[in-house]
């Protein structure tokens, strides 16, 4: 028998890791705690991907390469908010 804690229940995870989504390099540690974080986190990283505290200046090439990783799994673009 395992033993739950709070931050098994997903709102308060969220509550707590919301803070973080301006370090995307944290929430990506997050996600490495438990299996149960992963969805969680996956969410907050996804959520907004083009809002960052960091600046990229991607190729047309990469732009599309992450596009076609997007369509080839549906396990992170159900997280993609906007």
């Amino acid at each position: 028998m395992s033993s739950r804690t709070p931050l098994d229940i997903p709102e308060l995870l969220e509550n707590c890791l919301t803070p973080l989504v301006e370090y995307p390099d944290t929430l990506l540690a997050c996600s490495l705690v438990a299996r149960s974080w992963v969805d969680t986190t996956q969410t907050l990283l996804f959520r907004a991907p083009h809002r960052t505290t960091h600046t990229f200046s991607y190729s047309e090439d990469a732009v599309l390469c992450f596009c076609d990783a997007l369509k080839s799994s549906d396990r992170p673009i159900r997280h993609v908010g906007s």
